[in-house]
């Protein structure tokens, strides 16, 4: 929580630091409109790019996938979003790298990796920190059509 506390205050002053210097060189009335007009435009990327995101998330679990990435991708929406919202240069700046597509997939790759150091879990989840191995129950539920061709069907290779 302090520490949560000390990033609020410093970003906040350096927020302020950078509005008075840019205001000093443009004019304040430049500066409120440039900060507005940032926020706008960013505010429309980050809701097309939510839409994006919201359709990749549904297609995952139409297909029956769990949707890592777009949640992870969702999250990093409503951050950027929060981050434009509030006003300043620094933060429009962090919310608009958030907004782009090739930023996200960066930064998720990233939070990846630290997620599968600092766990010892990978991506479809294989061992613990420890090193045991998980012991899972693969269970096959009925639909009323066929898998796709290629999709797993839990061990049974029976065909109608």
């Amino acid at each position: 929580m302090p520490l949560l506390f000390l990033l609020v205050v410093v970003v906040g002053f350096a927020e302020l630091w950078v509005l008075i210097e840019v205001g000093g060189v443009i004019g304040a009335p430049a500066t409120l409109l440039a900060v507005v007009l940032i926020s706008l435009l960013g505010a429309a990327l980050v809701r097309r790019e939510g839409f994006k995101a919201w359709g990749r998330f549904r297609r995952a679990v139409d297909e029956g996938r769990l949707p890592g990435n777009e949640v992870v991708d969702g999250a990093l929406l409503l951050l950027a979003g929060a981050l434009l919202f509030t006003p300043g240069f620094l933060t429009d700046g962090v919310g608009l790298l958030l907004a782009f597509a090739p930023t996200r997939l960066g930064l998720r790759r990233l939070l990846a990796r630290r997620f599968r150091a600092t766990t010892g879990v990978s991506q479809a989840g294989g061992r613990r920190p420890s090193g045991e191995a998980i012991d899972v129950e693969v269970v096959r539920v009925e639909r009323d059509e066929r898998p796709p061709p290629g999709e797993l069907t839990g061990g049974d290779d029976e065909r109608d």
